[in-house]
């Protein structure tokens, strides 16, 4: 969660974009973590990002991230940027495994065609096998 606000602040993202916290685990298989590829950090070495102790990242996590869970963050800004169509659709970016994304369409199938454009970074297990 850290590392996706830092990189919205570092991107310029617009300040209403903010960050929640998402599933705590995936839906059909055990998490699995690659430090050798994704850096001890999630960023595999990534520089120039501000710190996640920096004000204008923390913004991005809003108080309420505590109790507020990626789904429900999505359908609000959804909602609220649809309007039932008479606003604007969205961009979905995910830049990590779909969980979130799996789940949100099927809780919240009628808030589908609010979606104009998506963005995904489909994280796929290692391709080395380990004994």
């Amino acid at each position: 969660m850290k590392n996706a606000a830092r990189c919205l602040h570092a991107f310029g993202a617009h300040n209403s974009v903010k960050v929640y916290p998402g599933a705590t685990q995936p839906l059909l298989r055990s998490a699995r973590y690659d430090p050798e590829i994704h850096g001890v950090g999630g960023l595999g070495g990534v520089e120039g990002l501000p710190s996640a102790d920096d004000e204008a990242v923390r913004a991005r996590m809003p108080s309420e991230a505590a109790t507020v869970r990626a789904l429900e963050g999505m359908a609000t800004a959804i909602r609220e940027t649809w309007k039932d169509g008479t606003g604007s659709k969205v961009t979905l970016v995910s830049s990590g495994p779909m969980t979130n994304v799996a789940l949100f369409s099927c809780v919240y199938p009628e808030l589908i065609p609010a979606i104009g454009m998506s963005a995904f970074h489909i994280l796929r297990p290692s391709c080395k096998h380990h004994h």
